[in-house]
Formats: C-alpha cells, structure tokens, sequence
C-alpha cells in the first residue's frame, strides 16, 4: 500500500506524515517500512528542505514478491510447516503436507508475476502468462560475479562527480577522496573483524592479491591444497599439494605430515575458505591452528565466501586473507588483500608509492567506494541465506527427481548456502551452457577453457571425479535476486536438455 501511494504520486517525494496519514497507521510503523524500502533500493530520500520519499524504479519493474522480500514478510498459507519439518507431534508430515507447500510456492510464484503498476492499473489476468516467461533473463552465476546491488549504485554514484580521484594528492581535493579509502578500510575492519596488528591492503582484484602472495613470499616453502582457484595454483612457487576426499574437504593428516618433514623452514599454507566450483566449505580455522603448530603462517582466499557465509578473521585466526568486492555486490575492479603487518612482503607492481608501497599504481576509488557499501550489507545478505539455500536444496531435490544419477558434487558437506555443482549423465557441459543460454539462462563450468576447447575441472578429479563425469558438469549459483520462478525455469531446462540430448550420446 506504501507502495502504491508512492507510485500513484510521482510529481513530488511525498513526506512520512503524509504516508501515515493515508495509511491511517502509526508514524514509527510507515518509518519501519520505508526503511526497509530503502534498503532493499525500492524507494529513495529526497534530499533537501521539505524532504521525502519517491519511487526508486519503474512501476512495471517491481514485482510485489520483490515488496515482500524488501521487509521479509513471509507468506504462510495455513499452520503447515512449509520447511520440511514435519507438521505433526512426532514431526511426520500429514497427508496434506505437499498439497500446502506446493499452494504457498503458487502464491509467491503469483506475486512475484505481478507488478506494481498491474496493481494499480488492476490487472490481475495471469491466465494467459505461461509458468515463466522464457523470454526474461534468469541469471545463476553469483559466483562468477553477483549483479551490483542497487545500494551499492546509490552510495557510489555521487563520486563520478567529483573533479579529480586521486587519493595520493596532498591538495584539499585529494585528501577529500583519501578519505574514501580510509572509510572503506574502517569498514572492512569493522565488519569481518580484522584486529589491528593487520594491515588492508588495495588491489585491482583477488587474483592479484593472491599472486601478490605467493610471488611476494617466494622465500616461504608454499604449502596448498588440490582444488585452489587457478591464481593461487598458477602463481604458486613449487607448491607441496595436499590432496582433499571424494567431499572437497582438505586431507588434514596429510597437511600435519607435510607441516612436520617442513619443521624449521618458512612455511606459508594457502586454502581457500570455500571453493568456487563445489562450494564446499574448508575447516581453515583448524588449518590455522595446525599450521601454527608447526610454525607455519596461514592464508585463505575467502573472496567467495564474504557475502555468503560469515567472516571473522580473528575467529579463523589466519594471518592472510583475500577479498573481491564483486563477489558481494561491488563493482570489479577491487580486491582487498589483510595480513598481519609483522610479515614481509615483496611487491609484484613497482612504481609510487601507494598502498604502503606494496602495490603501485593509482587505486580505483570508485570500485574500492563499491567494495565498502558492499561490506556493510554484509548482514543483509547473511539474513537472506536460508531462503537461497532453500531455493539451491528445491533445485536439486527436482534434477535427482528427474535423474537419480545425476551428481551433485560436495552434497554431504558444509556448503555455500547458493552453489551447486551438478553432474548431467552423458551430456557435456560446453552442450549444456549452449543450451541453458539459448533459453535466456547464466550458468557456468568450473572448468578452464583453452583454445575453444572446455577441459574437465581439475578441482572435480582431485575430489575423485572421473573425466567423464568432471566433463559433463556445470555449476549452479543463485544469489539474493533469485526467485522460485527462476529456479522453476533452470529445473524446466535441465530436463529439456538431459532428455533432448541423451539419447544422441
């Protein structure tokens, strides 16, 4: 209703009294509301005398499933839990438990088709729309970059009108946009609590902060495991790998082996907080503390994780850790690297002397702003992962449906809540992302891609996959934006698709 009286009065932001007065609701409750408006980008301030409220999108544009999920009003059709949980006192399910479920994912399905402007227009007619709109883009590829938040477009884009962005200057306009760094530095200090005897570091990327690890620590013996993303696998110096089991997970006995035969050499050992491809979550608070044991330093690319799972780097207790702020819903052009600041350092770009010296060249002010507005919504976000791993656990429970030999790799460990890493019996991936982007849907292959030519993942073989198997597999990754709707749509084409194709192999 806030909604619509903002949308049916465009001509000038209209005053919270005026909202609660049309409501005939309390002043705090219409406060509340907006609030949570703005947040999710819906609804702008006005600035300047008067103020106000106006509508941040086009009515079309706004679905009411996307109000609801703005104040995270949940819909409840009857007292049936809709969660999997038996409804019963002995937490069976009744025999009504699937007719309710499948009436509530109707429901949210029907107002995420209905716009604000069929709302005020009082369209309601959605006989004629078919399920989904094969038309309409379905975006799965969080984890190769996520879609830029609309906060992130809102607190950044007053920097495009400064004059100059060059942190270095020392005139008034240079320390003005030096502060930008310094927030963004406060920010990520603050949210994934990262003490004071470490220093944070600006980088284009995390692919960079990771090369700037182990070729700036080349004097370290480097100790990783067999499924780290390619920057830290190609800039590595000679590396002791340690392999993982048919889970993902890193062969901790073995890394105890290898730390021991490396007693009394500088050791440094790198696992990723969670894998890109899988997504299966590393135990690294446990390799932090087996590496000190030994006397090693440890490091963990967490840019995958920020976002998706909490991050304390005191509680991980690592002594390096890498960031990227479009994996969070920033911009690309800025990672962050954090280490301990006792720890030498070899910079791998030489030139002025930014970043303490360790990485020059001018930062990216408006991407490194992108990375601290992204950070700070790092607690909404963290409030949305159930429902996304809700939605990921519906997307797989329907492929097994349609292919019980259908693999979803990493299942039975600790996951990110948005990844799933699927194996399509008998159908090569480089068919499948044809296909799923034929019909207007983002996926991709963990695999690298060389020459025209998809090679299996070598993260796949090293959990036991065989080439075949690690040939036909895709990876999955739903985000904050990602409906129902959506996941009805990849569901729909991954059957289209195994059925259409298996009988060609």
């Amino acid at each position: 209703m806030v909604m619509v009286h903002l949308a049916s009065n465009t001509s000038a932001p209209i005053k919270l009294s005026n909202i609660s007065d049309f409501q005939s609701v309390p002043e705090r409750y219409s406060e509340y509301v907006i609030s949570a408006l703005r947040k999710s980008g819906l609804v702008s301030a006005a600035r300047g005398p008067g103020g106000g409220y106006y509508l941040n999108c086009s009515p079309e544009s706004v679905k009411i499933g996307n109000i609801l999920d703005a104040i995270e009003e949940e819909i409840k059709i009857t007292r049936c839990d809709n969660d999997g949980i038996g409804c019963l006192k002995d937490q069976a399910q009744c025999k009504t438990h699937a007719l309710w479920n499948d009436l509530g994912n109707y429901v949210k399905d029907y107002f995420g088709k209905i716009s604000l402007s069929d709302v005020l227009n009082e369209n309601f007619d959605i006989s004629s729309r078919s399920s989904f709109d094969s038309n309409e883009h379905t975006y799965a590829d969080y984890n190769s970059t996520a879609p830029i938040s609309n906060s992130v477009k809102e607190n950044t884009s007053y920097i495009l009108s400064y004059e100059t962005l060059n942190p270095s200057s020392v005139h008034q306009a240079g320390q003005k946009v030096h502060k930008i760094l310094q927030d963004a530095r406060d920010d990520i200090r603050s949210f994934i609590c990262v003490a004071g005897n470490k220093e944070i570091l600006f980088t284009s990327s995390a692919t960079e902060a990771n090369n700037l690890i182990m070729k700036g620590m080349r004097e370290y013996v480097q100790v990783i495991s067999a499924v780290e993303h390619p920057s830290i696998m190609r800039s590595a110096n000679n590396p002791y790998i340690i392999p993982v089991d048919y889970d993902g997970i890193v062969n901790l006995l073995e890394l105890e082996k290898t730390l021991y035969k490396l007693q009394g050499k500088k050791v440094l050992v790198s696992v990723m907080m969670t894998n890109n491809e899988t997504g299966v979550i590393q135990p690294i608070k446990e390799i932090a503390q087996i590496s000190h044991k030994f006397g090693a330093i440890c490091h963990t690319d967490a840019a995958q994780a920020c976002g998706k799972i909490d991050v304390n780097m005191e509680d991980l207790g690592v002594d390096l850790l890498t960031l990227s702020a479009h994996k969070m819903g920033g911009l690309a052009g800025a990672g962050a690297l954090i280490f301990d600041k006792k720890l030498q350092i070899e910079p791998i770009i030489t030139g002025g002397g930014q970043e303490k010296g360790l990485r020059a060249g001018t930062e990216n002010v408006v991407a490194i702003a992108s990375f601290s507005s992204a950070i700070e919504q790092i607690p909404e976000l963290l409030g949305k992962a159930n429902k996304i791993e809700e939605l990921r656990d519906r997307l797989e429970s329907e492929i097994l449906k349609i292919a019980d030999n259908a693999i979803i790799f990493g299942k039975d460990s600790d996951r990110l809540p948005n990844t799933s890493c699927i194996c399509m019996p008998d159908v090569r991936s480089d068919v499948q992302l044809m296909a799923f982007d034929m019909n207007n849907i983002a996926i991709s292959s963990g695999a690298a891609c060389s020459s025209g030519r998809i090679e299996p993942s070598y993260v796949l073989l090293a959990m036991g996959a065989t080439k075949e198997q690690a040939e036909c597999s895709i990876r999955i990754s739903i985000g904050w934006y990602t409906t129902y709707n959506d996941i009805e749509k990849i569901v729909n084409c991954w059957y289209n698709i195994y059925k259409n194709n298996t009988r060609l192999v």
